[in-house]
């Protein structure tokens, strides 16, 4: 899956806002959300989903296997 356009900008300004470093790219693991999760006020995430507008319940997070 390509880079979300604009997703590495949008979590630099919202890691400014709240005074935090955002996990960017490789960053970003899995290992690295869990060790930050028990201290997290917020957790804002800036990912590709998939929507669907009949079924909400069907809409999610996109994720590489």
């Amino acid at each position: 899956m390509a880079p979300l356009p604009g997703a590495e900008r949008e979590a630099k300004a919202i890691g400014n806002l709240l005074n935090t470093k955002p996990l960017i790219g490789n960053e970003a693991t899995k290992a690295a959300v869990l060790q930050r999760l028990p201290r997290a006020r917020f957790i804002h995430l800036a990912t590709n989903g998939i929507f669907d507008d009949v079924q909400g319940i069907n809409s999610s997070i996109a994720s590489r296997a």
